[in-house]
């Protein structure tokens, strides 16, 4: 895992802690009665860890992607065939092969 994957891991699990906060003041604020006061920060805690997830998973998908892009380009370089140094024919094992499916040697 790169330390990038790991910097928006962290990000992802403060803004859970972040917004659990928000839920625990906007609850006690309610059974204590206490008004608006508890009611605003509580949901200002929850809509900013709701959003540090939403960037964090965001940036995390989109670090997940480019790697799965990365090795599906380097499996597909590694597919392409190297041409023969001697004739640079890129077909040159073709030549060796009959119509009927047998080796034929030169």
């Amino acid at each position: 895992m790169s330390k990038l994957k790991y910097l928006n891991v962290f990000v992802a699990a403060s803004g859970a802690t972040a917004m659990a906060i928000g839920i625990i003041i906007g609850i006690k604020g309610v059974i204590a009665g206490e008004g608006a006061k508890s009611w605003i920060s509580g949901l200002s805690l929850m809509l900013g860890g709701v959003g540090l997830q939403t960037i964090a998973l965001n940036r995390l998908l989109k670090t997940q992607i480019e790697e799965q892009i990365d090795t599906t380009l380097d499996e597909r370089l590694k597919a392409i065939p190297k041409a023969c140094k001697g004739c640079r024919n890129f077909c040159h094992w073709k030549d060796n092969f009959s119509a009927s499916g047998t080796i034929t040697f030169l």
